[in-house]
């Protein structure tokens, strides 16, 4: 029988079996009642985690799974009509999780009285009433799908493991978080006879992500398949941040292409999750895999169609949000706090971390065809070791920010942008329509942040080239223009690839419409900001290896020295 009583293996996160109609805490000071209510539960296929008092009942939500908690009312004293233990505890348990308080002393109260998410029984009614009504409960309050047939073709250690908090944890704690995404999955497709998950590399917020394709039980016996979704997950109050972003700034903005959320966030222990739909997106071309996220499509499309998906993602998908953008400078808004803040450059272990990386390349000393060291308090040498005739004398840009940040410009534009808008967030079908996910961030900040972090996701993670001097050489022209449309000029004198030419110029062309004017001093300023944090990025990509990650941070590295070049002068 599913009966998990508390001992200290339970407390060290024991993990019942999948095989269950559900999950019951059950909250019982008389043994025997408890036994026997565990007994009943657990033949008609619920696990029940059964125990005595309140520190436990905590200690069993803290560390598993619950659906549904059955509490006694006089948890202390069955005598006293003044004990009401029950009911405090149903008062601090997760406001999300449905319960129900039961009593035999109060009859007159104690019918089955639902007020928000907590019901009431009368114990009197017997183990076989109490039965009917959980399971009723369970069909139309708790919704957990616990029949659900869940496939995939891939190893679900992958999918979990996108989640950046749980990445150290031990494997015991990996099992139960492991468990309640199970369970998180089977909330969020509470109606389905089966799902097909489908690996997607999430970006770099921490959180993670995975397409679905339903299929729901047709007449005839079969399955019919329903139209793909994205579910983004992550700890709950991750999601619930997300789920309000999504409110108050995109479902007010949707268009014709939009990303609409299906249902209601779902929670399961410490995971929540909500699932995307791409409105506009033509079911064949999901059922053939043809709508991409945009670092598939990357590959896959020629320059030209490059162009026209970067226009749509700018003209069309977040058009709204560009038409509402203000001048910001009558609110005297410093460039320099608003993007430490938003790239997480605000904080000493951060900044600690960005020195750290620094000295460990100056540490490496000949390698990949360059050296970098330190050239004296202020400034950085990256000599090519004879791959080019000089070496570059540049600005820490470290020690520029931390000094010298007083001398970037301030925010001209703002407007709601995406905040994450990278690789991995942005989806393309074949006729180069857009869609995003992951709003994490997504916010009044800087109108060019958007531009600017989509560039450094091409520069550096779509951008492949592995050979370092070539980078940093296309790097060097990629960063020369001082007007947003010498970028096309420039670009075409120097080797790369035509995907990455085609479309750094297409966003800088979206870039200098969001700026007003061809100025890109805001745009590097930003940019350095952003190039900084790139190098503290961890690449998750499961293809990737250590030579990318040391040759992206070196490139990050030499990009961010050249963008505190370019403002040093004013020193």
């Amino acid at each position: 029988m599913n009966i998990v009583t508390l001992s200290n293996e339970f407390l060290e996160g024991t993990v019942p079996s999948k095989s269950t109609k559900g999950f019951v805490l059950l909250v019982e000071n008389d043994v025997d009642v408890r036994e026997r209510f565990a007994q009943f539960l657990s033949l008609e296929g619920y696990t029940v985690f059964a125990c005595k008092n309140e520190i436990e009942a905590l200690e069993i939500c803290r560390q598993n799974p619950v659906d549904l908690a059955l509490v006694d009312y006089r948890l202390r004293d069955d005598n006293n009509p003044n004990d009401k233990t029950g009911h405090h505890l149903a008062k601090k348990l997760d406001g999300r999780l449905v319960k129900i308080l039961m009593s035999a002393f109060q009859p007159e109260t104690f019918g089955k009285v639902k007020t928000g998410n907590t019901f009431q029984f009368d114990k009197n009614e017997g183990p076989e009433a109490l039965i009917q009504f959980i399971n009723e409960i369970f069909d139309k309050d708790v919704q957990v799908n616990h029949d659900l047939d869940i496939q995939a073709d891939f190893d679900f250690d992958k999918l979990f493991k996108q989640i950046k908090r749980f990445r150290s944890y031990n494997n015991q704690v990996h099992e139960r978080q492991r468990f309640e995404l199970d369970g998180l999955i089977k909330r969020l497709f509470f109606l389905e006879k089966r799902v097909q998950l489908k690996y997607i590399q999430p970006g770099y917020g921490g959180s993670g992500v995975v397409r679905v394709t339903p299929f729901y039980e047709s007449e005839g016996g079969g399955s019919i398949s329903g139209a793909d979704v994205v579910v983004k997950f992550g700890p709950v109050e991750n999601m619930e941040r997300e789920f309000d972003r999504y409110s108050r700034y995109v479902e007010t903005f949707l268009g014709m292409s939009a990303t609409d959320v299906v249902g209601s966030m779902k929670v399961s222990g410490r995971l929540a999750g909500i699932k995307f739909r791409l409105i506009g997106s033509q079911a064949d071309w999901q059922e053939a895999g043809k709508v991409l996220s945009f670092r598939d499509a990357f590959t896959d499309l020629n320059p030209d169609q490059l162009d026209a998906v970067i226009a749509d993602l700018f003209q069309n998908t977040c058009r709204l949000w560009y038409a509402g953008k203000y001048q910001a400078k009558r609110e005297k808004k410093l460039l320099a706090p608003e993007y430490a803040d938003h790239f997480n450059l605000n904080s000493v272990r951060r900044l600690d971390e960005v020195e750290g990386i620094i000295e460990s390349i100056v540490s490496e000393g000949d390698s990949d065809r360059l050296t970098v060291s330190f050239y004296d308090e202020n400034h950085l040498e990256f000599d090519f070791n004879n791959n080019l005739p000089y070496p570059y004398i540049l600005a820490n840009p470290l020690v520029f920010i931390e000094k010298h940040a007083d001398l970037l410009p301030e925010v001209y534009y703002r407007s709601i942008t995406h905040g994450d808008m990278n690789e991995g967030n942005i989806f393309v079908d074949p006729e180069s329509h857009t869609w995003l996910i992951d709003f994490f961030k997504t916010g009044e900040g800087p109108a060019l942040r958007d531009v600017i972090q989509l560039e450094t996701a091409i520069k550096f993670f779509l951008y492949r080239e592995p050979n370092l001097v070539r980078r940093l050489l296309f790097e060097s022209a990629a960063l020369s223009p001082n007007q947003f449309q010498e970028t096309k000029e420039n670009l075409s004198l120097i080797e790369a690839d035509g995907n990455t030419k085609a479309t750094i110029s297409a966003v800088r062309r979206q870039a200098c419409e969001i700026n007003g004017n061809e100025d890109m001093a805001e745009f590097y300023a930003g940019m350095l900001y952003n190039t900084l944090r790139v190098m503290t990025l961890e690449n998750i990509d499961p293809n990737h290896n250590e030579v990318e990650t040391r040759i992206r941070r070196k490139h990050a590295l030499f990009s961010a020295a050249l963008l505190a070049q370019k403002f040093s002068h004013q020193i």
